[in-house]
């Protein structure tokens, strides 16, 4: 037999980021609309309209049966009618070719599988004890299940989108809210009227949208962190105060910054959970 060596290069990144896992049973009805993918392992659902989910692109609605895993993409608007007789595991991810731009961005539907094995899987994974090795289950099932639901097409043409991949790192790394879409278009090396026309050409939404999708998305990875306060979280994002904050996070996501934290800390990983504080 020949000898042989195949390299496949990586012309593309792909970054795997988890938000949070958690746990629920709580009664609400919300609209709902977040800058991650949510995805939803139903665990028990008693009785019919337990948990009623309405897609506010399609129109379409459904019920959240027992064994059901559902995946809703990141910015899709949706209203949820959950009930008590309903019990979920979440696990709420980003899978991002950039800053802002994820594998599922423009999706308009959700992906659902019925599977028992399935739901029995996620539950014994939600009940690992190791913190690091429980999150690392909870990727592996999460991108499992994106594997058999990915997109035809991507969100955007790479070799167009490939020049903005410094910049929307840097605006991802500095987001806050006092950045502006002049300032971006400065850096960009472009006039405002110029940059608002291309971004939108590229990325199917304009540079405000894009500015106020990754400042909530930075705000929910803060919040994701029990031990920050509603106050810290709109001081370190430059908002002029909490109140201005709030009324910013739940115009973009529905629901106040108080119950989102409340909503994803139960499983969140702490980083004295990954490196434990040793007494003197």
């Amino acid at each position: 037999m020949e000898k042989f060596y195949t390299s496949y290069p990586i012309n593309q990144t792909l970054k795997f980021k988890p938000i949070a896992i958690f746990h629920e049973s709580v009664e609400f009805s919300r609209f709902y609309q977040l800058p991650f993918n949510m995805l939803s392992i139903v665990v028990r659902s008693e009785g019919e309209k337990a948990s009623v989910i309405t897609n506010l692109k399609t129109g379409e609605v459904r019920e959240s049966c027992e064994n059901q895993i559902a995946m809703i993409p990141c910015n899709l608007p949706q209203f949820y009618q959950h009930t008590l007789r309903n019990e979920r595991l979440n696990i709420h991810f980003q899978l991002e070719l950039f800053p802002g731009v994820d594998v599922f961005s423009g999706c308009d539907r959700c992906m659902r599988e019925i599977s028992p094995e399935l739901r029995q899987k996620a539950w014994e994974i939600f009940q690992i004890q190791d913190p690091i090795l429980r999150l690392s289950c909870c990727t592996s099932f999460a991108l499992d299940f994106c594997h058999r639901h990915w997109p035809k097409e991507y969100p955007v043409n790479f070799d167009k989108v490939n020049r903005y991949k410094e910049l929307l790192e840097k605006i991802s790394k500095h987001i806050s809210a006092e950045t502006r879409v002049t300032d971006i278009a400065k850096m960009a090396g472009l006039s405002q009227r110029s940059f608002d026309r291309e971004f939108h050409e590229l990325f199917k939404m304009s540079p405000k949208a894009y500015l106020q999708r990754e400042l909530l998305s930075r705000a929910a990875a803060y919040l994701a962190n029990p031990r920050e306060s509603v106050k810290s979280v709109a001081d370190k994002l430059g908002f002029a105060n909490e109140f201005y904050f709030s009324r910013f996070f739940r115009k973009m996501s529905g629901m106040p910054p108080s119950h989102y934290q409340k909503m994803t800390t139960q499983y969140s990983l702490m980083p004295e959970e990954i490196f434990p504080i040793q007494e003197k």
